[in-house]
């Protein structure tokens, strides 16, 4: 069974380097390299759920550009259960001073943030051809 997820995605680049954060599927125990993100509340605007989203997954402040705003859809299965997410894209930057990624209390799939070279991030992304097309889009 499809299930349908409207989320959204925090596209941050501090000195070409893309936020990121190490995943592991509870299912397949598959590892993953996400864009901070998640679920969109009931009445939460997309820009609103991905800065708060980035805070709780990465542990960093950061801000959306509102009219950056991409929207793609694609399906991936996340454990055990087969998604069609829209997904919000957005581009975002820092409003603290950077600082080495810190641990952060948040579910337990969620391995760590870092700042991954842009390059390298765009190809670990290609397990999803929209959020790769997305990431150029913002960073380019």
């Amino acid at each position: 069974m499809l299930l349908n997820r409207i989320r959204t995605s925090m596209v941050c680049v501090h000195e070409q380097k893309i936020l990121v954060f190490n995943a592991i599927d509870p299912h397949s125990q598959k590892h993953y390299w996400f864009l901070p993100g998640g679920k969109i509340e009931e009445g939460e605007a997309p820009w609103v759920c991905a800065e708060r989203e980035t805070l709780e997954e990465t542990g960093y402040r950061v801000a959306a550009l509102k009219e950056s705003q991409i929207v793609k859809e694609y399906t991936h299965e996340w454990n055990g259960h087969q998604y069609l997410s829209k997904t919000f894209f957005l581009k975002g930057f820092l409003i603290e001073v950077w600082h080495e990624p810190r641990p952060v209390v948040d579910a337990a799939y969620n391995k760590g943030a870092q700042w991954m070279d842009l390059t390298d991030a765009i190809d670990y992304f290609g397990y999803c051809p929209e959020i790769q097309a997305a990431v150029r889009d913002l960073t380019s």
